[in-house]
């Protein structure tokens, strides 16, 4: 699976205050790159009075305030064939490691395989019911009401 980072910016608004996992980068690479390899981090704050100020792990847009800028974090994942995965796993691997690899490697085919099954649309053939279906009774086609053996719609099925 191959994830990408990006940051949507709200002019005017910090992220929900308090919240802060880390505060007082010294520059926006910093703040960035802190908050893209955290994974507890959902954005970052600008203070118009320090700078990029702190890296939160509450994800929503704050309260307005005029002082600030909030970047929402925003992740998007692709699955990626099992395939590419297969060669980058193995290539140099021995012993336990090549053991990992392996198991590794069964739990992303099972995954794809249940990905494309969730994926496409199971189909159901209705099958139309005979005419007499619950018209004669529960009693092997006889209908407790009727002096007659079989069932009178019988006739209009075979017909």
């Amino acid at each position: 699976m191959k994830c990408t980072t990006s940051y949507v910016k709200t002019v005017g608004h910090d992220g929900l205050r308090g919240n802060d996992l880390k505060c007082g980068f010294k520059s926006h690479d910093a703040i960035n790159a802190y908050c893209t390899k955290n994974p507890r981090c959902k954005g970052y704050s600008w203070y118009s009075r320090r700078g990029w100020w702190c890296a939160k792990y509450r994800s929503p847009v704050g309260p307005k305030d005029r002082t600030h800028n909030w970047y929402q974090k925003v992740k998007k994942c692709k699955m990626t064939k099992a395939l590419s995965v297969n060669r980058t796993l193995y290539k140099g691997k021995s012993g336990r490691m090549l053991k990992k690899a392996k198991k590794l490697m069964k739990a992303t085919k099972k995954d794809l395989k249940m990905v494309k099954k969730a994926a496409s649309p199971k189909v159901v053939k209705k099958v139309a019911a005979p005419k007499c279906a619950g018209k004669c009774g529960a009693a092997g086609g006889k209908d407790p009401y009727r002096s007659a053996d079989r069932c009178p719609h019988e006739a209009e099925v075979s017909k």
